[in-house]
């Protein structure tokens, strides 16, 4: 990554982290990938304790931005592991740091070049942070080489419901968040993951009905970058529109809802 973009990237997540400082962890935990991640994290972690007695739990959550896996797998784990986050944004990390307190070690890098050693980690998290990597595949990498043997990697990944309607969808998204590189559908998310070197052992795709300014809230967009994304959305064609779940009550932010879909993966590095 040149240094000139590095810069850039860092400081547009500096002001998306001035957006999320006051965001409601409670609210984020009735999202369906946090509720599904808490069922997961019990089934998994309790059989590595029972396989590892003797053994620190170590985790890493790539891209933590502020927190909230974290705050999950805390919730899940208590004290009986290592946690560490690890993200570009030193603002990001702050937020994180004020909710989250001492129960885990932060570290600020790019997930390309990450300062830890080979097969560190039993459990590596990734959510929502693939798609913003200059370079994917040396993130996805990264990730293998600090993975530990029969260490999990748990991907969470906002997908679009097919290519027809991502098409279209992908111009919002970019509108709404320049940090972002790429975007997937399911199916090529698991490609991606699979051709890094991992097997999948589990997919899941949850759907989420959202309000558009619950969604642009967590945003660094303007109030007329705002109306501009609103009228993207209401010149998308039907097609894209039944796809998402657009529904329009009113010409209004909160009164606009769509439907978010959301892939979890649980992968292991192939040997």
């Amino acid at each position: 990554m040149r240094v000139k973009e590095a810069i850039r990237r860092i400081m547009q997540f500096d002001i998306i982290a001035s957006k999320v400082e006051d965001s409601d962890f409670n609210l984020l935990k009735t999202y369906p990938e946090f509720v599904f991640l808490r069922k997961l994290l019990k089934n998994e972690l309790s059989e590595f304790v029972d396989k590892n007695r003797e053994h620190v739990l170590s985790i890493l959550d790539v891209g933590t931005g502020p927190g909230s896996i974290l705050l999950t797998t805390r919730d899940v784990t208590g004290p009986q592991c290592h946690l560490v986050g690890m993200d570009i944004s030193l603002k990001m990390l702050k937020v994180a740091r004020r909710k989250i307190g001492k129960a885990a070690s932060l570290v600020q890098a790019p997930a390309e070049n990450m300062p830890f050693r080979d097969e560190v980690f039993d459990l590596v998290f990734s959510r929502n942070a693939l798609h913003h990597l200059c370079n994917i595949d040396m993130g996805l990498a990264e990730i293998k080489r600090v993975l530990r043997h029969n260490g999990a990697f748990i991907c969470i990944e906002s997908v679009g419901p097919n290519n027809d309607a991502l098409t279209y969808w992908i111009p919002i998204l970019r509108y709404k968040d320049r940090t972002r590189t790429t975007y997937f559908t399911e199916i090529s998310l698991i490609k991606l993951i699979e051709s890094s070197g991992f097997n999948v052992e589990l997919k899941e795709v949850l759907t989420h009905k959202i309000s558009l300014k619950e969604w642009l809230d967590r945003s660094s967009l303007t109030t007329e970058a705002r109306k501009n994304v609103l009228n993207m959305i209401l010149e998308l064609p039907n097609d894209a529109k039944k796809a998402y779940g657009i529904e329009i009550k009113e010409i209004k932010e909160k009164s606009i809802i769509f439907t978010r879909y959301v892939c979890i993966l649980l992968a292991r590095k192939v040997l």
